[in-house]
């Protein structure tokens, strides 16, 4: 019986959309000032003449990018401070960690030198 249904072009498929309250409100008056009889028809209409409504925003796909980029810079640098830290700590050396003293200033490396943002001493 199905087959002969979808021979015919009967429509056999269900869509199903949950909206709030208001969107279906506004909804239905948009139908309603366009002259469409029913919701049905009108998401047939839909499907039928999808064209530019479900294209990607190239704005935010733009944008998505950028911060997948930015992600990715966090991500390397995390691995080399990981990768910093195990080597130390496999060497059986303290880690090269830099830390601000009370005015902000990093504090002295050994022999009074100051640590640069690699965690080496310079004289």
């Amino acid at each position: 019986m199905r087959q002969i249904q979808i021979e015919r072009g009967s429509r056999t498929e269900t869509v199903v959309c949950r909206v709030s309250p208001a969107d279906l409100a506004l909804f239905d008056e948009k139908l309603k000032e366009a002259g469409v009889r029913n919701r049905s028809e009108a998401l047939r209409n839909v499907i039928r003449n999808v064209g530019g409504i479900a294209a990607p925003d190239a704005e935010l796909a733009e944008a998505l990018h950028a911060m997948k980029a930015a992600l990715n810079r966090v991500g390397n640098n995390v691995s080399q401070i990981a990768k910093r830290m195990n080597d130390a700590k496999n060497r059986g050396s303290v880690a090269p960690v830099q830390r601000n003293g009370p005015r902000g200033d990093p504090a002295p490396g050994r022999n009074g030198a100051r640590l640069c943002g690699r965690g080496c001493a310079h004289g």
